[in-house]
């Protein structure tokens, strides 16, 4: 009985170890995510910035030409 019990029990572990390992991997997968979306956002935000400042070129450039006319 008692070689049984410890059977079960060593089981019990095991798959708690297997459980265990895959919610680590799901927590590492998760965080390298979190960290690819805000790699993304950040880049997201510099264009935007960018393309502002190319606007604001562009109307320069247009209010210049205007006024040359």
């Amino acid at each position: 009985d008692a070689r049984r019990d410890i059977a079960r029990a060593s089981d019990a572990i095991n798959v708690a170890r297997s459980e265990a390992d895959a919610l680590r991997a799901c927590h590492a997968k998760a965080q390298a995510d979190l960290r690819a979306t805000d790699r993304a956002r950040d880049e997201f935000r510099d264009a935007t910035r960018t393309l502002g400042r190319s606007l604001a070129l562009a109307g320069s450039a247009c209010a210049d030409l205007a006024s040359i006319r």
